[in-house]
């Protein structure tokens, strides 16, 4: 919306050096749609009536925009290098991932590469970038801070081989490695990051062990670190 007095039907408009698309509505006012993918920084706003009278407002600021977070998720250790991908990135912006501000390196105007800082709260959180000219966006739920995994409880106790064993806790995550003891399970049933399901090893001499998951990061937590006992399996 551009307010203003003696505007005169039909109007133009540019952003800069762009040619905007506008609804004269009164003398006093008018709509005008910002020229997509065109505009970088501070420009001047011009409107030009048809005695070619004009006059300006010098300081629309073009937001920047993000199209791409890769990767989506990373420890909340920080440390993660991740490559933010829009347009009207400008030298110098400010990147955030919630409350986390991150190092950043301007590439180009349409490329960030920055390095996460360790998470206040882990889980998905919003990414920010902030333009030095003030220019500003954002994206929800775009990156994740995986937290370590934990293991809180194991269900059941005791059982026998070749039986699924439901792991409970926090931080699983797609691809996760259960080990019996020493040894791999099979391939396991990963729900979501609160729980998985594990076989025993098939013909392995297994009796009481403690059972660990390993998340494809390399973090990993041991029953062993929250149940006071390990767990026990028979083979008949």
């Amino acid at each position: 919306t551009i307010g203003g007095t003696g505007f005169v039907n039909p109007p133009t408009v540019l952003f800069g050096a762009e040619g905007a698309a506008v609804v004269y509505e009164t003398s006093g006012r008018l709509l005008a749609k910002v020229p997509s993918g065109t505009g970088t920084g501070v420009v001047d706003v011009v409107v030009t009536n048809p005695d070619l009278q004009s006059c300006s407002y010098g300081s629309f600021v073009y937001d920047p925009e993000i199209t791409s977070i890769t990767p989506g998720s990373g420890t909340d250790e920080g440390g993660t290098v991740v490559v933010i991908e829009g347009s009207n990135f400008i030298e110098t912006p400010e990147v955030s991932f919630g409350v986390d501000d991150a190092v950043v390196t301007w590439v180009s105007s349409t490329v960030i590469n920055v390095v996460t800082a360790p998470a206040t709260v882990p889980g998905p959180v919003t990414v920010e970038v902030e333009n030095s000219d003030g220019g500003y966006t954002s994206v929800e739920g775009d990156f994740t801070y995986e937290p370590p995994p934990s293991i809180s409880w194991i269900e059941p106790l005791h059982g026998k081989v070749g039986e699924l064993i439901a792991i409970y806790g926090t931080g699983f995550q797609s691809g996760t490695v259960v080990r019996f003891g020493g040894l791999a399970s099979p391939p396991i049933v990963f729900t979501d990051g609160g729980l998985i399901e594990a076989e025993p090893p098939p013909n392995e001499p297994l009796t009481m062990v403690y059972i660990t998951v390993e998340n494809p990061d390399g973090r990993s937590f041991s029953s062993a670190d929250t149940l006071p006992d390990p767990i026990e399996f028979r083979h008949d």
